[in-house]
């Protein structure tokens, strides 16, 4: 599956969880992280891995993914995606997982 995380300079504090998470749950995961121009990742932040892709964007995403220019810039970047595998759009401070691991973080 194809994960694709639109991310940004302050996102570094949990892109890396959120992939280690995915990592967990699909072990095929692959992650297209497309970072913002205006205010990116410094290099070091960026997560390693062969199953990492990685690409600078510089269309305007008014703040936080808002407007029609955002939404044509990220339909354009998950068009571009190699293969057929289906793309699932998450957020870098999101969490994927499944029952069994919500169960045991509540105890």
């Amino acid at each position: 599956m194809n994960y694709v995380i639109f991310c940004y300079r302050e996102d570094y504090k949990c892109l890396e969880l959120c992939i280690e998470q995915i990592r967990r749950v699909d072990q095929d995961a692959k992650f297209h992280l497309f970072d913002d121009g205006a205010a990116p990742l410094d290099p070091e932040q960026v997560p390693a891995g062969d199953d990492v892709c990685y690409k600078v964007t510089y269309f305007a995403r008014r703040g936080n993914l808002n407007g029609l220019e955002c939404v044509r810039g990220m339909l354009g970047c998950m068009l571009d995606l190699p293969g057929t595998d289906p793309v699932v759009k998450i957020d870098a401070d999101t969490l994927l997982m499944d029952k069994s691991e919500i169960a045991r973080s509540l105890v």
